[in-house]
């Protein structure tokens, strides 16, 4: 739950408790950090790093 999606889904048949206002209209998006993103910068940090290690010796 919560990561990135690999692909863009329209599921138009869901179960719901309770009942959906017949005045809503749209999609819902969920707008957020994608982990996937921190991962990668600290992995090229992490590598930034070692390198300017090596160049050290």
């Amino acid at each position: 739950m919560h990561t990135p999606m690999k692909a863009e889904l329209t599921i138009e048949e869901m179960a719901a408790r309770g009942e959906i206002p017949s005045a809503l209209e749209g999609c819902y998006l969920r707008l957020g950090p994608n982990p996937m993103a921190q991962l990668k910068r600290e992995t090229e940090a992490r590598r930034a790093s070692e390198q300017a290690k090596e160049g050290d010796k």
